[in-house]
């Protein structure tokens, strides 16, 4: 097992972080290692490997959609093992326990052998912030805990969990949120502090925004990552508005 590849999806940057350190060690350790973010303009790749780690945030109680259609696009017949990491505020909580449920079904149709899955935790950006001391002690204690998770992978520790049934009623019934975004993204406004500067178009990791006459317009998945990162705090939702917390994202990820 010498070729890995690091897939990630990420919204407001916490899987990245996780997938660049896990990168790291592994090149640290003489792996040869592939390191690549999907988005709605990379769902393909080309590149062969002994293993696949995938690392995405939980939305809704599930992988969010384009890791779906990224998971569909693998050639089928090879039997690459694969590993799933989730990254969720909440923990082991009854709305992410069978949040890799899913793609881990999706990805053995498409004949990956999954042999590992495994959860981190990261400061939520969503609803309920995470006290500052809390955020610091996560962030000190993610260097041993990705050790331990790349020790467990690269040693091909066999580590598969039985969600209850509820946990997987609940995921299911949660699917029907990847069209509730959709319609919430639609009610993101654009308020006189836009200046056109085009950031939230090319920070989208699905490509759901498209600045016409210098103002963006939406068609959203809600990762929030544009109305976080805005430089001018000119995005905001019509509905919903206490989701987002009124912090800096760097205080989020960072």
């Amino acid at each position: 097992m010498n070729k890995i590849k690091i897939i990630y999806y990420t919204g407001t940057g916490s899987s990245k972080i996780i997938a660049e350190l896990i990168n790291n060690k592994l090149i640290d350790m003489n792996y040869d290692v592939f390191f690549e973010k999907v988005s709605k303009n990379n769902l393909v790749s080309q590149k062969s490997c002994d293993l696949i780690i995938l690392i995405f945030p939980i939305h809704g109680a599930n992988a969010p959609e384009v890791v779906y259609k990224w998971i569909k696009n693998l050639p089928k017949g090879n039997k690459t093992k694969a590993a799933i990491i989730s990254i969720s505020a909440g923990g082991k909580v009854i709305f992410n326990r069978a949040g890799r449920l899913s793609s881990i079904k999706l990805s053995e149709k498409q004949d990956c052998e999954v042999f590992y899955e495994n959860s981190l935790i990261m400061p939520s950006n969503f609803l309920i912030p995470t006290p500052d001391y809390l955020s610091r002690a996560l962030f000190n204690i993610l260097p041993e805990k990705i050790d331990l998770i790349i020790d467990d992978i690269v040693n091909e520790k066999i580590r598969k969990i039985n969600p209850p049934i509820i946990d997987k009623c609940i995921s299911k019934v949660f699917e029907i949120e990847k069209i509730g975004v959709k319609i919430l993204g639609k009610t993101i406004k654009v308020n006189k502090n836009c200046s056109g500067c085009g950031l939230c178009e090319k920070i989208c990791s699905c490509g759901n925004i498209i600045m016409s006459n210098k103002k963006p317009k939406f068609m959203c998945n809600f990762c929030t990552a544009c109305l976080y990162y805005c430089p001018n705090k000119a995005l905001q939702p019509s509905v919903f508005k206490m989701v987002i917390l009124k912090m800096d994202i760097t205080l989020i990820i960072l």
